[in-house]
């Protein structure tokens, strides 16, 4: 897995499990810069249309929360996302 796909899915499951994400968590834990982390966020809102915004009451001055509980990400094994970069996976022939 990426880098970056592996900081997506951290962003991911913890805005899921309502665990409000802090920017300083976040570069502390994968070693980055705050651009990554706004980079990141503005990629799940813009191009895979998760619905985030900032809660100033959650996890200190930087949490995150999503609005739509629905929100899941794009599958890999499905037809490539068109937001999601890469090759389309191929279904297993059958046995």
């Amino acid at each position: 897995m990426s880098a970056k796909l592996e900081r997506i899915y951290w962003l991911y499951q913890q805005l899921k499990a309502n665990r409000y994400p802090s920017r300083s968590r976040y570069c502390e834990q994968y070693e980055v810069a705050a651009g990554s982390f706004k980079r990141d966020l503005e990629f799940l809102r813009c191009r895979l249309q998760a619905l985030i915004v900032y809660d100033r009451l959650h996890n200190g001055y930087w949490g995150y929360r999503l609005t739509d509980d629905s929100f899941e990400l794009p599958s890999l094994a499905q037809p490539a996302h068109p937001a999601l970069p890469g090759r389309r996976l191929q279904p297993a022939p059958p046995s």
